[in-house]
């Protein structure tokens, strides 16, 4: 698991193996960490802060 301490690999080497940049790699990270807490933490659907739809057909169809 990549959040296991000692970790297996470095973001160099997950983004070496993914074929991009470190910096790529980073603000991926970075894009679906947030989207990630606005949709579980804030009932928000994608990027755009849309406010809650209680239905879960938005999230299926990004």
């Amino acid at each position: 698991m990549c959040y296991s301490i000692p970790r297996d690999a470095t973001a160099n080497d997950l983004a070496e193996e993914l074929g991009v940049t470190h910096q790529a790699l980073s603000e991926r990270l970075r894009r679906v960490h947030g989207n990630l807490i606005d949709h579980v933490f804030l009932n928000r659907v994608g990027t755009s802060g849309v406010a809650e739809t209680g239905s879960n057909e938005d999230v299926a169809s990004e």
